[in-house]
C-alpha cells in the first residue's frame, strides 16, 4: 500500500471535483483533507466534490469522529462547501455530522446526484 490515494482533479463548470481510489486508512484521508483544500484554494473554488467511490474499506468509528473533527478544523469558516460522494460508509454520514456541529459545510451521499444537487444548492447545514 502507498502512502496516497490515487487522486485526479478537475475543475468542472460550477465546482472542483477530486476522484480518490485506494485502500482506505486514517492517515490518507487525513492527507486527502489537506489537498483538497490546498486545491480548492489554489483555484478559489466554494464548491467541491469528492469522489471516493473508488476507495475501499472501513474505518473504525473512532477515526470517523476524529476525521469529522479535522473536516471542521480544516474547513470550517473558509466558505468551502464540501460534498462526499461514496459507496460504503467509510466516507461516514456520522463524520459529517461531527464536522456539521463543528462549522463545516459538509455532507456525504451515497449518489452522485444527490451530492452534486446538495453542493449546489444554497448553503443548508441540516443536510447530510
Amino acid at each position: 500500500m502507498t502512502d496516497e490515494y490515487d487522486i485526479d482533479v478537475r475543475q468542472e463548470a460550477d465546482y472542483l471535483r477530486i476522484t480518490a481510489s485506494g485502500e482506505r486508512s486514517f492517515q490518507r484521508t487525513e492527507r486527502l483533507l489537506h489537498v483538497i483544500l490546498a486545491e480548492a484554494r489554489a483555484r478559489d473554488a466554494r464548491r467541491v466534490l469528492l469522489d471516493s467511490t473508488g476507495v475501499t474499506g472501513e474505518l473504525s468509528l473512532t477515526y470517523r469522529y476524529t476525521l469529522g473533527e479535522q473536516v471542521a478544523q480544516l474547513f470550517a469558516g473558509t466558505g468551502i462547501k464540501l460534498a462526499v460522494s461514496s459507496y460504503s460508509d467509510g466516507a461516514s454520514p456520522f463524520t459529517a455530522t461531527v464536522a456539521r456541529g463543528r462549522g463545516a459545510d459538509y455532507a456525504v451521499f451515497y449518489s452522485e446526484p444527490e451530492a452534486v444537487a446538495w453542493l449546489l444548492a444554497p448553503v443548508d447545514r441540516n443536510r447530510g
